[in-house]
């Protein structure tokens, strides 16, 4: 089982407020290849809620400021195996990157890491750690 990043429980705490349910935590992807993977959660929205029928998975990030590249390079590579992975099941599961406002704002910022996030799709919640609320879902 992997290590939770050092936002988990803010997140999912979040993500409760925002009307979600914790439905794995962490969510198990196996694939055909006998490579199993554990995305910090798999969400889906509380009955009634307008967002029925979304299955959401977020893996949580830190997103150390001081070493933006590293974190940027570890946080794509695991986005696009993840995405992969997600692929092989029969629910359709819609990954989502877990990140501090600040993170999403330095990414955000970075005229590179833009286009990166534009060209392989890359999809953010972003989060109040303080506050332990959803700020914003980024397409």
């Amino acid at each position: 089982m992997p290590k939770k990043d050092s936002f988990h429980d803010i997140v999912t705490t979040a993500l409760i407020k925002d009307n979600w349910h914790i439905a794995h935590d962490p969510l198990f992807v196996p694939t055909e290849s006998g490579t199993n993977f554990f995305i910090d959660l798999g969400i889906q929205p509380i009955i009634g809620v307008e967002k029925e029928g979304l299955n959401v998975a977020i893996e949580v990030k830190s997103f150390n400021e001081n070493t933006p590249f590293y974190g940027f390079y570890e946080m794509l590579g695991q986005f696009l195996v993840y995405q992969a992975a997600l692929k092989e099941q029969a629910i359709a599961w819609e990954l989502y990157i877990g990140l501090p406002v600040s993170g999403f704002d330095k990414l955000d910022s970075t005229p590179i890491f833009n286009q990166v996030i534009q060209q392989f799709g890359l999809k953010f919640i972003t989060f109040d750690p303080v506050l332990k609320i959803i700020v914003q879902w980024k397409k």
